[in-house]
C-alpha cells in the first residue's frame, strides 16, 4: 500500500508538469505569434524593395549614387549612434547634410 505523503508528492508532481507544459505552449504561441510577424515584416519589405530587388542591407542599389565610393556603407545608412562608423568615412564621401546630422547627434544631449 502507498502511503498518503507518496501520493501527495506523486500528485505535486504531476501538477508540477502540468504547469510546466502550460507555460510551454503559452512559449511556444508567443513565439509562433513572433515568427509570424517577422514573416509579414520581411515580406512587406520586399514589396516595398519592389523592382530594384534588394534586401536589408541595401548596398546595391547605393554603389553607383555620386559621392559614395564603391564598396562602402555611406553614412545616411548607419544609425545616429554609431558614431564611430562616420570616422571611417571620409569627409569627401559625406554630403553636407550627413555632415550637419552626424554634429547634432553628437554634441545634442541624447535624452
Amino acid at each position: 500500500m502507498i502511503s498518503m505523503d507518496e501520493e501527495e508528492r506523486k500528485m505535486g508532481r504531476m501538477e508540477r508538469m502540468e504547469r510546466k507544459m502550460g507555460r510551454m505552449e503559452r512559449k511556444m504561441g508567443r513565439m509562433e505569434r513572433k515568427m509570424g510577424r517577422m514573416e509579414r515584416k520581411m515580406r512587406r519589405m520586399e514589396e516595398e524593395d519592389g523592382e530594384n530587388g534588394r534586401g536589408r542591407e541595401g548596398s546595391e542599389s547605393r554603389v553607383n549614387k555620386p559621392g559614395v565610393s564603391q564598396g562602402r556603407t555611406p553614412c545616411s545608412a548607419t544609425a545616429p549612434t554609431q558614431t564611430h562608423r562616420f570616422r571611417k568615412l571620409r569627409l569627401d564621401e559625406l554630403t553636407s547634410q550627413t555632415i550637419l546630422r552626424h554634429y547634432k547627434t553628437k554634441t545634442s544631449p541624447q535624452i
